[in-house]
């Protein structure tokens, strides 16, 4: 092989590369919003339960795979904007408006809580409540997400509700239930919160940008899903963060 020719096939090579990396699939994981995603800098065991199952694709998929930490606020808006490829998610619809869901990890309850004084007994109780605050981007479920009559509030995370609620600044809070209590687990409040009710569940999905929604990659991509949760591994990511592994 003469110089000029292997000159010519190593620069043919590193263009390939760079155009595999340039067309990596981005699956959006949220930082700092316990147990979905936490950090990067974590252990692998402990960056989060989006990231946990992002990981697993990565690690399977034929398409190289970048993993991207954004803010939870901004994640539907950058899967609209195309600017994620992919995303984990509750389902909903106000969710699938930034994009469709290619597939379907698990279904986790819901809870509803009341700051101390307000009582909860039922869901027809948050009508009472003057703000019941909600995971921006997030969803209460259809139980709650269709009643009109309760005043939602987006608030940007789980703590800051919390001590809200805590202060006695917001009057209930509803989210997957996960959420809420692995992040009451990790503050120390002043003041105790209300009652808390169980309702109902939603499905936990993962959401495609609109643009590659029929793609080839996306329906590769939604098979390897399928798979990571018939072998049980999203069951057993789910296990280790909130000790259950809700299954489909």
């Amino acid at each position: 092989m003469t110089g000029c020719l292997a000159r010519h096939l190593a620069l043919a090579a590193i263009a390939l590369f760079g155009a595999a990396q340039a067309h990596a699939a981005t699956i959006g994981v949220p930082e700092g919003l316990g147990p979905w995603g936490l950090s990067a800098s974590l252990p692998q065991d402990q960056r989060g339960i989006y990231v946990n199952l992002a990981e697993a694709i990565a690690e399977r998929s034929p398409v190289p795979v970048e993993i991207r930490f954004v803010p939870y606020g901004r994640m539907l808006q950058e899967v609209k904007s195309g600017e994620l490829d992919y995303a984990f998610g509750v389902v909903g619809p106000a969710v699938q408006e930034a994009g469709p869901f290619l597939t379907i990890v698990g279904k986790v309850p819901m809870v509803a809580v009341a700051r101390q004084g307000l009582a909860l007994k039922t869901l027809a109780d948050l009508h009472n409540f003057n703000e019941v605050g909600f995971l921006r981007g997030g969803s209460c479920g259809a139980l709650v997400d269709s009643d009109t009559a309760i005043k939602r509030v987006a608030q940007d995370s789980y703590e800051s509700a919390i001590r809200k609620m805590a202060a006695g600044r917001l009057d209930g809070w509803c989210s997957v239930k996960a959420g809420f209590t692995y992040t009451l687990g990790t503050i120390k409040l002043d003041a105790p919160l209300g009652d808390q009710i169980d309702y109902g569940e939603v499905k936990i999905g993962f959401q495609v940008t609109s643009a590659k929604a029929e793609s080839a990659e996306a329906r590769q991509m939604a098979t390897l899903v399928d798979k990571i949760v018939s072998d049980g591994v999203a069951g057993q990511i789910f296990t280790r963060y909130v000790g259950a592994p809700y299954p489909p």
